[in-house]
């Protein structure tokens, strides 16, 4: 369990946050023209920033980056899509899935209403069965994914103010934004936090754009507080660009890995043993000598 629990805050949290952290430290790395003092106070002070910094990335991507995708008008998670359509599982292989379950949990996965359950069940049988499972480490590398884009995405808004020290000042304007973005991405969260599924949505994707824009106003005010140069404009607005491409090629990638993780479950379930327990007659018992209890929510 603490391995588990160890591989999702690496992969979910700490590299996310510290991707976070070092771009919004990187315009000051390039004007000072060294690295922050390396002492061990330092390194814990920042790893604890790193790791709640992660915390604070995923909380905005959940809901502003579902697992769903989008199937005609309504959204369905990929474990739900895979067993409908043809061209990603063969008819063979989702008749074996949705026979196993069945004889295993009597839940029909043929059923829609109970493919959710089906799949949380097949997910907590390989966890608790501590079962080699390639579906734990598309998970992590989802969750990385998902947290490295609003990482990238955020980082690429704060270099961007950097970067805008050349216009005219709008200090004023900035102070506004920086401090009403906050004000009101803090409101929309309590409101949207009540909200059904769709609004709950729009409230944090409208709290994300404010958190950016708050970012966007920082990145500025500091840059005006600091001298900047021609040089120093023309190197900190490709990395902008950069950690916007990064952002996209992320989100890519978590949308790949969220199908991949749904798919590794299934197929590692349909091969999965029971481990042996005191008092067993065979080295391995089937699944179907009982089932495991199902995940906490």
């Amino acid at each position: 369990m603490i391995k588990r629990f160890n591989f999702y805050d690496v992969y979910g949290y700490f590299l996310p946050g510290s991707t976070f952290l070092i771009l919004l430290l990187l315009p000051i790395v390039i004007i000072d023209g060294k690295l922050p003092p390396g002492e061990l106070t330092t390194a814990v002070l920042a790893i604890g920033l790193a790791y709640i910094a992660g915390h604070i990335l995923q909380a905005l991507a959940v809901n502003t980056i579902p697992s769903t995708a989008k199937v005609g008008k309504a959204r369905r998670f990929p474990s739900d899509i895979l067993l409908d359509q043809d061209h990603i599982f063969s008819s063979a292989l989702k008749e074996k899935i949705i026979k196993k379950i069945q004889e295993v949990y009597g839940l029909d996965a043929s059923v829609a209403d109970q493919r959710a359950d089906a799949f949380f069940v097949c997910r907590s049988a390989l966890i608790k069965g501590n079962s080699v499972s390639y579906g734990e480490q598309f998970q992590g590398l989802y969750s990385l994914m998902r947290g490295l884009t609003i990482a990238f995405l955020l980082g690429a808004v704060y270099n961007a103010g950097w970067g805008m020290t050349f216009l005219p000042d709008f200090r004023s304007m900035a102070w506004i934004g920086l401090c009403g973005g906050l004000s009101c991405a803090l409101l929309s969260e309590l409101l949207g936090s009540r909200s059904k599924p769709g609004v709950r949505r729009l409230a944090a994707l409208i709290s994300l754009g404010l958190v950016a824009l708050a970012l966007l106003s920082t990145g500025y005010l500091l840059g005006v507080a600091r001298t900047t140069t021609k040089d120093f404009r023309s190197l900190i607005i490709p990395i902008a660009l950069a950690s916007s491409f990064m952002a996209v090629k992320c989100y890519k990638s978590y949308t790949y890995f969220t199908w991949e993780f749904a798919k590794a479950v299934y197929r590692d379930f349909l091969n999965y043993e029971k481990p042996r327990t005191a008092g067993s007659r065979t080295a391995t018992s089937p699944v179907n000598a009982g089932p495991p209890e199902p995940p906490s929510k």
